[in-house]
């Protein structure tokens, strides 16, 4: 696990929703959401929760 991963996993819990922490990182969405995955896969667990937003 990197410092840049640790950072991602704090920021993504500050904001509250992985949108907010892909604008705060300036990264984009799929990568943010690697590093997040590479993080959990790491340490065997989830760490937040995913809900598919349906689009109208």
């Amino acid at each position: 696990m990197t410092f840049e991963q640790i950072f991602m996993v704090s920021v993504l819990a500050q904001e509250g929703h992985f949108s907010n922490a892909v604008d705060a990182c300036f990264i984009s969405q799929s990568s943010f959401s690697k590093h997040i995955q590479s993080v959990e896969e790491e340490l065997g667990t989830k760490l937040f929760t995913r809900k598919k937003m349906a689009c109208t």
